[in-house]
């Protein structure tokens, strides 16, 4: 395993769930009275949810790909390559049916949503106890001495 191109997971189905849920509240905004705490309530939850999904759509990668030579990806403001020694975390998170991969370094944050890794690719990171930064120092490692 040299490459690992994480693949996109139900993205369309969570953004089309909190696109409903904001249509939702904001029709029921149009009914409320503002005198109401139910209606500042209802307000706020709206703009929580509109703030995810800028931020998911803002966030969102088209392509994820990570070897030994680091982390490449392309987003809606181009392609972007971060080398392997200047990550400093490199986790990808599972939850409740979300994914996401989570980087940090130096002087950078990424976070990728709806990122997930095939079973397959769960099975070559066992050596590594799961850890996408373990794997990605020893490949990194091995380039070197080679």
């Amino acid at each position: 395993m040299k490459v690992l191109t994480l693949k996109k997971n139900s993205e369309k189905s969570v953004l089309l769930i909190l696109a409903f849920i904001l249509f939702t509240l904001l029709i029921l905004l149009e009914y409320l009275p503002e005198k109401y705490l139910i209606y500042q309530l209802t307000l706020l939850t709206t703009v929580c949810i509109s703030a995810i999904i800028i931020v998911l759509v803002i966030s969102s990668k088209s392509e994820l790909t990570i070897c030994h030579h680091g982390v490449f990806y392309r987003s809606m403001f181009g392609n972007f390559h971060i080398e392997a020694s200047r990550i400093k975390l490199l986790r990808h998170y599972s939850k409740c049916g979300f994914h996401c991969v989570i980087m940090f370094g130096d002087r950078f944050f990424l976070f990728a949503p709806f990122y997930t890794l095939t079973s397959r690719q769960t099975q070559g990171l066992k050596r590594y106890n799961s850890n996408l930064l373990n794997w990605l120092h020893e490949k990194n490692k091995h380039r070197k001495l080679l």
